[in-house]
């Protein structure tokens, strides 16, 4: 025989309590099994029950920049991926850059512009925009920052563009 505990009540031990033991055994054992068994499944599925829960977009990707000139003017194409909630609003907005001061053109209507607007129809969304850029009045070396923000304004991602030329009268 071992010299471990035993299921046996002791002597002068209460029936009841070595059943109530038992009792509280086989109790937490079934709560450690039947919680490990709903954290795995809502950890697998990813549930949020009801829409509840966190934010709009957990997670945000710019995944593309491009930019093509027309004359005086541009297309800017962004490829964005957000995953999280469905149905919260997210913004893509472009900023021109000075390339060399890496900070936006000094220029009305060059800043925070819309890209699109939009509230993703699944929990991993991905789609494309384009929209038509004016050129500045500098043909100073530039850049396009597209950024990917929240609901909240809160910045999940960003992306440049590659460096190119635009415009009108150089330095200005």
């Amino acid at each position: 025989m071992e010299d471990g505990v035993d299921d046996v009540p002791q002597a002068g031990e209460p029936l009841a309590l070595a059943y109530l033991k038992w009792a509280a055994a086989a109790v937490t054992a079934l709560t450690i099994i039947v919680g490990g068994i709903y954290g795995g499944v809502h950890w697998l599925f990813d549930r949020t029950d009801g829409g509840q829960g966190t934010t709009v977009a957990e997670q945000g990707k710019v995944q593309t920049v491009q930019f093509t000139p027309h004359g005086t003017a541009g297309t800017v194409l962004a490829r964005a991926r957000v995953t999280g909630q469905k149905g919260g609003e997210v913004r893509l907005l472009w900023t021109l850059m000075d390339a060399e001061l890496s900070r936006p053109v000094r220029e009305k209507g060059f800043e925070d512009q819309v890209l699109a607007q939009f509230k993703p129809d699944s929990d991993d969304f991905s789609r494309e925009y384009s929209a038509t850029v004016p050129a500045p009045t500098t043909t100073d070396l530039v850049f396009l920052r597209v950024r990917l923000l929240d609901r909240s304004g809160q910045q999940l991602d960003f992306s440049d563009s590659d460096m190119f030329r635009i415009g009108g009268v150089p330095g200005s």
